[in-house]
């Protein structure tokens, strides 16, 4: 059986089954359950997965380092923050430091358990709860992690610009070439032409 007769049988199915799956996903993408299942494996994921967490990391400080700043009490601070991040690993590491507040204790001990938190962004956290600067410690970790974000997404598109500058070098070039040629052409000697 050739390649071409595979897909004439193949495509029929393969179409029906996206749209299957785009339906389903449109109605289920929002559920607890699913969100359990995909959450986790997007920040596992190799392009990508690191980007998504850069970003979760820089929501969660800003929003929380913003309401804390603002007098919103901790406990309060962090319930909206769990909730707002849209991301079930950060809302679990969120509700750990909750219980962890409750019970007295610090806010960086929970999140050193949850992988979603860089070491790097635990001890910040654990020295803005030290020196009482926890807000301006949190603008500093989304500032960075903001930066962070945008240099992945630059160097996402530098094969891009890469390709596009090399294009327009070239054209230069030919350009260059074409003013050249016309220079010469002024001085040719009058018995060439």
């Amino acid at each position: 059986m050739t390649m071409s007769a595979i897909l004439k049988i193949a495509v029929g199915p393969l179409i029906v089954g996206i749209i299957v799956f785009v339906v389903w996903w449109r109605k289920n993408k929002h559920k607890e359950s699913v969100r359990r299942r995909y959450q986790p494996l997007l920040l596992k994921a190799p392009v990508f997965g690191g980007l998504i967490q850069k970003i979760a990391v820089s929501r969660f400080s800003r929003n929380f380092g913003s309401m804390v700043r603002s007098g919103v009490p901790i406990l309060q601070a962090l319930d909206i923050v769990g909730q707002s991040s849209g991301n079930v690993v950060v809302e679990d590491a969120v509700k750990d430091v909750q219980s962890s507040v409750r019970r007295g204790d610090s806010l960086s001990k929970p999140l050193a358990q949850h992988t979603v938190f860089p070491p790097m962004v635990v001890q910040m956290i654990a020295v803005g709860e030290d020196t009482g600067a926890l807000d301006s410690m949190l603008d500093k970790i989304a500032d960075f992690y903001d930066q962070e974000v945008e240099s992945t997404t630059e160097q996402a598109h530098e094969p891009d610009r890469a390709s596009h500058d090399c294009r327009a070098r070239l054209g230069h070039r030919r350009h260059g070439h074409r003013a050249l040629h016309a220079d010469l052409q002024g001085l040719r000697p009058d018995w060439l032409t």
